[in-house]
């Protein structure tokens, strides 16, 4: 590839990939390459539009081509994003370098809003609206804004109340906010609420080299009150709460306030009036055209009502206070719609009832769960209340046996108890569980206290549940030789408990792979939520499968597995194992590997494979022992030569040098044994016989004397008697050739015979010598 990472913007709407070639062999031919498309963070086609494997030529000299790849430009606000082209295959021996390059996909989108507050200005200020952009690092956006009177609202008139704007905002590259100054303007009149609109839309010219704006539909525009500052007075607020306190009176504040020129006095006047069972007199004290003066530049004034305490349990009261420019009733420079405030006064005469807390736990297995009920204060009448029990966690009637109580107070009681049934079901884990008490009052008079008017409870599980963990569920055979694992205790941890534990065999079993238990107790005093032991892993040197697995168990109280606490673990075989390789499948028989040569071959090639982990360096040890070949007269001995493997390397070979006699002689055998490997194991077949083909003829043995040479040895000692006959035939047995042979006979070795007619060593075979003696059947010659 002509280069490693290429940027790119989704506007680009495109990405050209370069491919080179620089061998002048064939620069004369045309060619093809594939390309894999692959996606990263970015996919086709929401992205990019290709995937796959794509085939691009090379013209006759070209010494390079290219693929184009559509850019799909999605206007979404999203990160940057990748995706790779990799060379996979050629039509020509290639040695390429630079075979990837990444595709980084810059993400030009920006969303634009403008921030919903504040949503009021004063008349005469300068109301600032600001508008955000998320998204488009590296990248200018352009966006026009508008000030404009709402239709749907009460509209500020354009011109004259506010500022016209029609200007495009324009965000630098590393530019996240901008604040618009919109000038509102003082017109000196007492009008009701105005409003005006700041909205923020594309721009009108898109030009398509610049990036995308995309605008947040549901904050792209801004609702603006103008409040008028032009001299109103009215209340603060028009409802005041007050409750009556026992045995003394007590005041409730009202306060007024006025805006725009607070350089002169004002005074306004005062009245209470009933409206809804408060009486003058014995509930408050009246005020008839009390005067309130603003001080010159005082923007707030207050006057205190007195609540009078009666003393009598009653229902909640309200009267009315009412604010006027004279004593006649006027309004002027008085707000309507502040023109007149409710007091509501809470009677406190029988008292205000609360739980005592706003949160209670209890354990699962208390049987009765008790919560107070006080009444602080007055404490006067007879007051009927009702608990309310609603399910948050916990669940009516698994958990608890009561949706509602009723709890009643006598005069002068201050403290009563609700008891709720809890149903220990300890059998079933759970968790803690909750539910939430309401009170209310059901009788005419007395109030609760909207603090403390509710409480949620806790139920504790008291169930233990136990659940095994570890940090490495697969652990290398000898490295650290161990794995740790974690018992937690969820659930109730409040007593003293046990929980007991077996290993099962996977794949992996604890007579060689690790050390088991069938049950093992494991003791949890009171608190302790986990606990951590080891399971020893053995670091064996059998052949064995790269990865085996056994696993741990929880037993329940009876003794049986609990099927989902299981935990099972992976043993990662990190043994090499070395071994001879037969030629073909006829040559490996009885667990040895057979290799023949020819005397006058020099040397025979023998080859050893490495299974198993061959990440790291490894070797093994090679050496020779006579059979019927000897060493150094038929063959050059090897005494622990050490065939080495490089990481990653499988194969090894190595030779062993033949004498090339001139002997008669049959053929002769010699056999190579593995052993001291390191980094790894030998397996079998870990011998070879090596068979050695004689080029030099083969010792026969020789016939018996003819009957003709026997009647001439009679005839030649002149018919002698029965003792002459005895002596010739004597003389035929003597001179009988007997064989010769190069080895001392052995036993027929135990079946079956290999096919080259030697009989094997019982030692090499594995099996013990009175098995041997009987399976000895008769004796093959050399």
């Amino acid at each position: 590839m002509a280069v490693s990472t290429q940027d790119v913007t989704e506007r680009d709407g495109e990405v050209k990939i370069i491919i080179m070639r620089d061998s002048s062999q064939y620069l004369a031919r045309t060619a093809w390459v594939d390309l894999r498309i692959l996606f990263g963070t970015a996919s086709s086609p929401g992205d990019y539009i290709e995937d796959g494997v794509v085939r691009v030529y090379f013209a006759e000299g070209a010494d390079s081509t290219s693929i184009v790849i559509p850019i799909v430009d999605d206007r979404e606000v999203e990160e940057n994003e990748t995706f790779t082209v990799t060379i996979v295959d050629a039509d020509n021996p290639i040695h390429a370098t630079d075979t990837v390059t990444t595709v980084n996909i810059q993400s030009d989108d920006a969303l634009i809003w403008i921030v919903q507050t504040p949503d009021q200005v004063i008349e005469g200020d300068i109301f600032r609206a600001t508008v955000m952009r998320e998204g488009g690092d590296g990248f200018q956006h352009e966006v026009h804004l508008n000030t404009s009177s709402d239709d749907d609202a009460d509209g500020a008139t354009t011109g004259v109340d506010f500022e016209v704007l029609s200007m495009l905002v324009v965000f630098s590259t590393n530019e996240y906010s901008k604040v618009i100054p919109v000038q509102i303007y003082q017109d000196g009149e007492i009008e009701d609420l105005e409003r005006f609109r700041i909205s923020i839309s594309e721009p009108n010219e898109v030009i398509d080299s610049e990036p995308n704006e995309v605008i947040d539909l549901t904050r792209d525009s801004i609702i603006v009150d103008i409040l008028d500052d032009d001299s109103l007075i009215g209340f603060d607020q028009i409802l005041y709460e007050v409750t009556e306190t026992t045995g003394s009176d007590t005041d409730v504040q009202v306060s007024l306030t006025r805006g725009g020129d607070l350089s002169n006095p004002v005074t306004v006047y005062l009245s209470t009036v009933e409206i809804n069972g408060a009486q003058a007199g014995s509930d408050f004290s009246p005020l008839v055209n009390m005067p309130v003066t603003f001080q010159a530049n005082a923007a707030t004034v207050s006057q205190d009502i007195t609540i009078e305490a009666d003393g009598t349990p009653e229902f909640d009261e309200i009267f009315q206070v009412i604010v006027r420019s004279d004593t006649s009733g006027g309004l002027d420079d008085i707000d309507p719609n502040r023109s007149a405030a409710n007091i509501s006064v809470s009677d406190d005469d029988s008292g205000s009832f609360r739980f005592d807390d706003t949160a209670y736990s209890v354990d699962e297995g208390v049987g009765i769960f008790n919560a107070r009920i006080l009444r602080p204060g007055a404490t006067a009448g007879y007051v009927t209340l009702l608990v309310t029990i609603s399910p948050a966690t916990a669940t009516y009637p698994e958990d608890y046996r009561q949706e509602e109580v009723l709890v009643e107070f006598a005069p002068g009681q201050d403290e009563a108890t609700v008891s709720i049934v809890i149903v220990a079901d300890n059998d079933i884990q759970e968790g803690d569980e909750t539910f939430v008490m309401s009170l209310t009052v059901q009788s005419q008079f007395g109030t609760v206290d909207p603090d403390y008017d509710e409480a949620t409870v806790t139920i504790l599980d008291s169930t233990s549940v136990f659940s095994l963990s570890t940090n490495s569920p697969t652990v290398v055979e000898s490295d650290p030789g161990y794995v740790e694992i974690t018992i937690r205790r969820s659930g109730s941890t409040n007593t003293d408990t046990f929980v007991s534990l077996r290993t099962v065999d996977g794949t992996a079993t604890h007579s060689g792979d690790f050390q088991g238990f069938n049950i093992k107790t494991f003791s949890f005093p009171s608190g302790t939520a986990e606990l951590t032991f080891r399971i020893p892993i053995d670091d064996n040197d059998f052949e064995e499968d790269e990865e085996e697995t056994f696993s741990v168990y929880v037993l329940s109280e009876g003794g049986q597995v609990i099927q989902d606490s299981r935990l099972i673990i992976t043993i990662i075989d990190d043994d090499g194992y070395f071994f001879f390789v037969p030629t073909s499948n006829e040559d490996r028989e009885d667990g040895i590997v057979t290799y023949r040569t020819s005397e006058d071959s020099g040397t025979v090639s023998i080859k050893v494979q490495r299974t198993g982990n061959a990440n790291g360096y490894g070797s093994v040890r090679a050496t020779t022992t006579d059979y019927s070949a000897e060493a150094d007269d038929d063959y050059q001995p090897l005494n622990g030569r050490v065939i080495s493997f490089r990481p990653a390397i499988t194969t090894a070979e190595f030779n062993v040098d033949i004498v090339n006699d001139d002997n008669p002689e049959n053929d002769e055998s010699f056999f190579i044994e593995l052993s001291l490997a390191q980094n790894g194991v030998v397996i079998e077949p870990r011998k070879a016989l090596v068979i050695i083909e004689s080029n030099d003829g083969r010792i026969r043995r020789a016939g018996p004397l003819s009957g003709t040479a026997i009647i001439g040895i009679a005839v030649g000692v002149g018919g002698l008697a029965i003792i002459a006959l005895i002596a010739g035939i004597a003389c035929f047995l003597l001179l009988r050739r007997a064989p010769v042979p190069r080895k001392p006979p052995l036993p027929r070795g135990p079946g079956p015979v290999p096919q080259y007619g030697i009989p094997l060593d019982p030692r090499i075979t594995g099996i013990n010598p009175y098995q041997y003696q009987q399976r000895v059947a008769g004796y093959y010659p050399y």
